[in-house]
């Protein structure tokens, strides 16, 4: 049994959440530049798509890229990969 969607009677635009909304915004735009050059990606990206559909792999590709630039700040080393060759 599905629950029905109850529309909120207020919106939730806070500052925090219009800015959040616009960092997963870039995230998935940058995402789709990132597994036309990026072989490792592109690989990844493929085995998701096929397993879950394209939104839910671009979404999971996404939260893999941000969890890549948090690791690159910590460490402080650059972006490494593998050009896709076509």
């Amino acid at each position: 049994m599905k629950l029905p969607l109850i529309p909120l009677a207020e919106p939730l635009k806070t500052e925090w959440s219009v800015r959040i909304l616009k960092l997963a915004v870039a995230l998935v735009e940058s995402c789709w530049w990132l597994i036309s050059k990026d072989k490792a990606m592109r690989d990844k990206y493929d085995g998701i798509k096929a397993r879950a559909g394209l939104k839910r792999a671009i979404v999971t590709i996404a939260r893999h890229l941000l969890l890549c630039i948090r690791r690159m700040l910590l460490d402080n080393q650059p972006y490494k990969f593998e050009p896709v060759t076509q």
